[in-house]
């Protein structure tokens, strides 16, 4: 993939990005730079290409990440947060937190009651957001990619699922702000992969489409992508190739966490039933559950290979072991039981529907996720698409940060990639209501009325609109407006939920300032013209919102006319003064065309005509003109949770900054420590 790359240093402020592929269970980071290294995948400080997408605090409130914090699960299990992601943007009740509590996990969660998204009750003085512990998943993920590059990091694309609203969104960006990142783009993990996949196949691309299902079954949910590739026409007239997502679908709630709680319930049943004899539950004690949790992660992924595995964790509750057998044949019974497999299906069948292909249609399916390896998993994909395998080009630990990096490369100014046409789209639909802030005086615009199917509401971005996209809506009025955006999946079936109201203003003053102006006449009212831009990260907002009017503009104008008879006379009489004067004085002349034609005569010698002096009045004009005048657009967002407002950030920024400062001081410590006893 290198050669495939032209990497152009001039003019940046950082040689290097890096692309986060941020899943609930693991992290993975690519980065691109300048020099002969071009694009990688970062090794952490054991050289592993994966981390534990978790950081916490030991019991001497020191902060960790990655692998090593996922280590304190069996020991410190509260002061360990993983799954953060999940907790983006969402309110106490809302399934992703009961989740939490259903699958055991030891926290404690209340809503904060300026934006009433969930908080984590750390300790009796101390809360964390989402927001924030997600932060010291992606600083530690900054910390990685310094190291591996030796040059700072700062510019980045971080993976999203396709199904992420406004709220998770916005939450990821404040979470990169803290942690020092700037995010070039979101990318939806499906995307990410088949970036990576496209790019490196591009060549066996043919003018008529391939199509690809991308099957992701991660550890917190299930998402199926339909990919076309192809290839066209691009810049300079030269072929090249293109990816366009067709289909989508997912179970936001369904993924490996639910097989590991299969497999920790069939422990911890067997160790109540063997062990404690029905009296307790190991269940009710959060290190015991930390253990259970760790050892099903390992039983489920060499069931994935063996049809039985022999468990054995020490200690277990109270000085007590546990040994037992489990077999595959009982886990997949349990699974069904719970209705897991049942649930792979329905997106499948979605994602197929909307890309308006037949299983026949579709060339290719890889699956990405760890758990995919699950044999059922594939036994259940396999008979669906009627094939004996599945196609496995794609390795998930790496296309998903690679293929992000690639794009945070062509989102970056310093590099220059091999031409590869992206048409990603967003999953959701999105409409606007225009109405006017004095509405006895607005006038409705009855155009808009007619092209809606649901009276004043206008289809803004239809469900799977290209990302990025504007439009430009248009509303007649006299008075500032107020735009009111709503959001759904309109494929599910789903209303479309209020999720912000623009405030446009400018509209009232500005016409009353033309109706005032002496020199103009205003001709009808204004036309409001409002550009929505959906962007590459799948954010709606207000790019540029102006209004014009028609005016007829009075001015004053010079215009030739023929003087009086007695002015003619008078200007004569000078004139001939000064022409013998001037004849007196100076040679004889052969008159001018213009002066033969001004003074003709007849074959008499006698004068025709001869033209009166011009003179120049100012004549009083009317013509048409379009004015026009740019409008100012705020935003307020709509629903009960809100995201972080900028003096909030801030405060969070500087609450991981002293972290940091502090983790370097420990650092160095440890360092000159080791250095003297080295010496020593």
């Amino acid at each position: 993939l290198r050669c495939c790359l032209l990497l152009l240093s001039f003019g940046c402020t950082s040689a290097t990005v890096i692309g986060i592929d941020l899943g609930a269970r693991f992290l993975k980071v690519g980065l691109i730079q300048v020099g002969p290294k071009g694009l990688e995948l970062v090794l952490n400080e054991a050289t592993q290409r994966k981390s534990a997408s978790a950081a916490g605090f030991t019991l001497q409130d020191e902060r960790v990440y990655g692998n090593e914090a996922q280590g304190l699960l069996g020991r410190a299990p509260k002061q360990v947060f993983i799954m953060s992601k999940l907790l983006l943007g969402q309110p106490l009740d809302s399934v992703a937190i009961e989740d939490f509590k259903r699958y055991l996990y030891p926290y404690n969660f209340e809503t904060d009651p300026e934006f009433n998204t969930a908080v984590l009750r750390y300790s009796e003085d101390s809360t964390f957001r989402g927001e924030e512990m997600v932060a010291f998943v992606l600083s530690y993920a900054k910390q990685i990619a310094e190291g591996h590059s030796g040059s700072s990091v700062r510019d980045c694309v971080i993976t999203i699922p396709p199904f992420f609203g406004y709220l998770e969104r916005m939450a990821l960006y404040n979470a990169a702000k803290i942690a020092g990142l700037n995010v070039l783009s979101l990318m939806h993990e499906g995307s990410a992969f088949a970036l990576k996949f496209g790019f490196d196949k591009q060549k066996e691309f043919t003018e008529e489409p391939t199509n690809v299902v991308l099957l992701d079954l991660g550890a917190s949910s299930y998402k199926v992508t339909v990919v076309g590739f192809q290839q066209v026409v691009g810049k300079k007239n030269q072929t090249t190739g293109s990816m366009t997502i067709k289909g989508l679908g997912w179970d936001k709630y369904l993924g490996g966490k639910d097989f590991d709680q299969v497999v920790l319930d069939m422990i911890a049943m067997e160790f109540n039933e063997k062990v404690l004899k029905g009296k307790d539950d190991v269940r009710n004690y959060p290190r015991a559950v930390g253990k259970m949790r760790k050892t099903a992660e390992s039983c489920k992924d060499i069931l994935s290979a063996n049809t039985m595995y022999q468990v054995g964790v020490e200690a277990l509750h109270d000085d007590r072991d546990l040994r037992m057998v489990i077999k595959r044949e009982t886990f997949v019974e349990m699974a069904e039981e719970r209705g897991l497999w049942a649930r792979l299906l329905p997106p499948i069948e979605r994602a197929i529907a909307m890309a308006n292909l037949s299983k026949e249609e579709v060339h290719r399916v890889e699956v990405i996720g760890g758990a995919t390896r699950i044999p059922q998993v594939q036994a259940t994909a396999k008979e669906f698409f009627g094939r004996k395998t599945l196609d496995g080009a794609l390795n998930g630990d790496e296309a998903g940060a690679l293929g992000s990096t690639l794009f945070a490369a062509k989102h970056a100014t310093q590099f220059k990639l091999r031409e590869f046409i992206i048409n990603d789209a967003f999953p959701y639909a999105s409409s606007v209501r225009i109405s006017g802030q004095n509405e006895a005086a607005a006038e409705e615009e009855s155009e808009e009325a007619a092209e809606s199917k649901r009276g004043k509401d206008k289809l803004l971005f239809k469900a799977m609109s290209k990302m990025p996209h504007k439009k430009v809506i248009k509303s007649t009025r006299t008075d500032d407006i107020l735009v009111h955006l709503s959001v759904g999946d309109a494929s599910a079936g789903e209303t479309l939920e209020p999720m912000a109201l623009f405030n446009i203003t400018g509209v009232a003053a500005g016409y009353a300032r033309l109706q005032k102006d002496e020199k103009r006449e205003v001709v009808g009212k204004p036309s409001v013209a409002i550009t929505f831009s959906l962007s590459s990260s799948g954010l709606i907002d207000v790019t540029k919102a102006e209004m014009s009017i028609e005016t007829l503009e009075t001015y004053e104008e010079m215009v030739a006319v023929n003087a009086t008879d007695e002015e003619a006379a008078n200007s004569t009489d000078a004139e001939a003064e000064a022409t013998g004067a001037a004849d007196a004085e100076a040679p004889a002349e052969t008159p001018t065309d213009e002066a033969a034609d001004a003074n003709s005569t007849d074959a008499n010698g006698t004068a025709v005509n001869k033209t009166k002096p011009i003179k120049y009045v100012p004549v009083q004009k009317q013509r048409k003109a379009i004015k026009w005048i740019t409008l100012k657009s705020s935003k307020e967002m709509l629903g009960t949770c809100q995201p972080l407002s900028d003096a909030e950030v801030n405060k969070c920024i500087k609450r991981n900054a002293d972290m940091l400062i502090e983790e370097k001081r420990r650092r160095t410590n440890a360092e000159a420590k080791n250095g003297l006893e080295s010496f020593i």
